[in-house]
């Protein structure tokens, strides 16, 4: 790793540039990507007279690249107050809005039809996959919502990392509830 002999950072513009031991300078230009600041050019001179050897696999290796963003934060966060455009490029991205909760019906049929896949020739071994396949879905989501499933009382529990589970009377009782639904709405 080469020596830094000075390093100056232009907040506004988005650049740095540092002086190593060695004579040479490193210009890095960066831009806001989504949040994240991102190294767009770079540019690496000599400081005065070419160095004898020009510019070696060694000084490039010793160049340490992308550091601006940790080095503006510290400042940011140092001197909020004359700082805060800078502050404001790394406040966090807003959260994934949360997937709303799927009612118990949901959960009591995707139970009841995992213990029916465990019964069959294919599902015996690995239910989640087979299960995940007939419902065209991917295996994570499956396995995640078998697990909510688990937890909320719609499945008994087994081992981690096990398959298996039978019905809970909970499962049951809401399976029967929407069946009597379904009864009373075709009558």
């Amino acid at each position: 790793m080469l020596k830094k002999l000075t390093q100056t950072i232009d907040p506004d513009a988005l650049v740095q540039i540092t002086d190593y031991k060695g004579g040479w300078r490193v210009k890095e230009e960066c831009a806001d990507e989504q949040g994240r600041l991102v190294v767009i050019r770079l540019r690496i001179e000599p400081t005065a007279a070419m160095p004898a050897g020009g510019l070696s696999s060694r000084v490039l290796r010793g160049i340490q690249v992308g550091q601006i963003a940790s080095m503006l934060r510290e400042l940011a966060e140092k001197y909020p107050s004359s700082m805060q455009s800078v502050l404001a490029m790394f406040k966090r991205p807003k959260r994934r809005q949360k997937w709303a909760r799927t009612d118990d019906r949901f959960y009591a049929e995707l139970a009841c039809e995992y213990v029916r896949t465990q019964m069959t020739p294919e599902g015996r071994k690995k239910p989640v996959e087979t299960l995940a396949k007939w419902r065209r879905v991917p295996v994570k989501l499956l396995r995640s919502q078998i697990h909510y499933a688990r937890k909320n009382g719609f499945l008994s529990e087994v081992g981690q990392g096990k398959a298996g589970g039978e019905l809970t009377d909970k499962a049951k009782r809401v399976l029967a509830t929407t069946q009597e639904e379904a009864q009373k709405a075709t009558t």
